[in-house]
């Protein structure tokens, strides 16, 4: 149980935002690319790349850069020489208009499922063809896997030093399905678990976050090598186990 912050400021001038997209038929260039570039790219800059279902949109890459749009145009430079985009778009902005860009609007969305897992390695040719797979046979309109690149300011600090153990990841992966009627959870429900069933062979663990009861081992999924000392902090300050749901701390 968190029972206060404390926040140290830091003045901050204005970023630079960026979009990105391309045709579906460029996943595994993008993907190859991306994946061995964005982990390791200046740590002013924030990547994520997000790639719908076929003939749902574009494949895209955002992000946020702390910096001038000069400088982020030189750093995106090379991902655009790899794989040639559709459209590029470079906007320098407050910092906190990009926050409430990322944050998007309000949306009443009921029904939806997520689940996770995370890349300590670059995804194989056999994982990126199981992850098109996927993605030409979905189940409704809004199907959709994104990425978000660690690295950076992520991976310096310790492994156990937080509860947060997958530090060394490259990315997190993020399976997203949306729907309207009630009718149709089942088989979006069934694809978010076989997609992600399909692509442990390439993954691990999985992101606290985006809680997800079909995980079986979500602890050690969740938490990794951190999960005994958690448990002893747990016994040490909750050992009625007053604070707790579905997927708690075990005792």
């Amino acid at each position: 149980m968190i029972t206060s912050f404390t926040f140290r400021v830091h003045p901050i001038e204005n970023v630079t935002r960026y979009r990105i997209t391309w045709d579906f038929a460029d996943l595994e260039k993008v993907m190859r690319y991306w994946q061995t570039w964005a982990p390791h790219a200046d740590t002013r800059l924030t990547s994520l790349l997000l790639f719908p279902a076929q003939n749902q949109g574009d494949l895209r890459s955002s992000g946020v850069f702390v910096g001038s749009e000069q400088e982020l145009r030189q750093i995106m430079r090379p991902l655009q020489k790899a794989v040639r985009p559709k459209t590029a778009e470079f906007h320098s902005t407050t910092w906190i208009e990009a926050a409430r860009l990322f944050a998007g609007r309000p949306v009443k969305q009921d029904k939806f499922k997520h689940s996770s897992a995370y890349a300590y390695e670059p995804l194989s040719d056999a994982a990126l063809r199981v992850l098109i797979r996927n993605l030409q046979n979905v189940p409704g309109p809004t199907n959709v896997i994104a990425f978000d690149a660690y690295g950076g300011s992520i991976s310096k600090v310790p492994t156990n030093a937080t509860a947060f153990v997958h530090r060394k990841a490259l990315f997190v992966i993020q399976y997203q399905s949306y729907w309207v009627q009630d009718a149709e959870a089942d088989k979006n429900i069934q694809w978010i678990e076989q997609f992600r069933k399909s692509m442990l062979p390439y993954t691990h663990g999985a992101f606290r976050d985006y809680c997800d009861s079909m995980i079986p081992d979500w602890p050690t999924a969740y938490f990794g090598e951190n999960l005994a000392r958690l448990k002893k902090v747990k016994q040490m300050y909750d050992p009625e186990n007053l604070f707790r749901f579905e997927q708690s701390i075990p005792k």
